[in-house]
């Protein structure tokens, strides 16, 4: 998960994805940073649990590069689950109050709000860990940024060398790192995939 400045994972009160489904009772109220589908599913299911939930979204709406349609249904279904959503909102940090997280958010008019909390979920993208891979070692190991460029097959374009899952591309989710593991095993296996 990309940490943002102010906003440690190391404090208690923030958290990522993997300490949010780790939580051991349900935050009264929780800050949602981030409109995308991971910090939408995280903080749907906190509210269906009776978390009050608000989203802070940088942009102008929610699950950018989504379609629209489907937009369109997750706000319906958001606003039928009382999750508050602030669009073209920045978090801009937080501090501890008395038992509360102090978010101080600032809206598109430039005004700036401080939100009682009880946890902060920092939900603004991820990263794949290519670094430290020894992938510098691999002369001529085409990238696309910080991921590994793969084909349809899952193969690099140096022969034998294949990957999969995070380090892969978008979207880093588990469904497709399983999808591309078994055409990896079928494609070594030497089946037509």
């Amino acid at each position: 998960p990309i940490q943002i400045p102010g906003f440690s994972f190391a404090d208690d009160r923030v958290m990522d994805s993997t300490k949010a489904l780790a939580v051991s009772e349900v935050p009264k109220r929780l800050a949602v940073i981030g409109g995308g589908y991971i910090g939408l599913e995280l903080g749907s299911m906190m509210a269906k649990v009776g978390s009050d939930v608000t989203v802070i979204e940088m942009t102008d709406g929610l699950l950018p590069g989504f379609d629209p349609e489907v937009v369109r249904v997750l706000n319906r279904s958001l606003k039928k689950d009382k999750v508050n959503v602030r669009l073209k909102t920045k978090a801009l940090g937080w501090e501890e109050g008395d038992g509360v997280a102090l978010l101080k958010v600032q809206g598109a008019d430039g005004k700036e709000e401080v939100l009682e909390v009880d946890k902060i979920l920092v939900t603004v993208g991820r990263f794949p860990l290519t670094q430290d891979l020894g992938l510098e070692n691999l002369p001529g190991l085409e990238m696309d940024g910080r991921f590994i460029r793969i084909d349809k097959q899952c193969k690099t374009n140096l022969p034998g060398l294949y990957a999969i899952g995070d380090v892969a591309g978008q979207p880093m989710l588990a469904h497709k790192a399983t999808h591309e593991g078994e055409v990896c095993a079928e494609v070594i296996a030497g089946h037509k995939v």
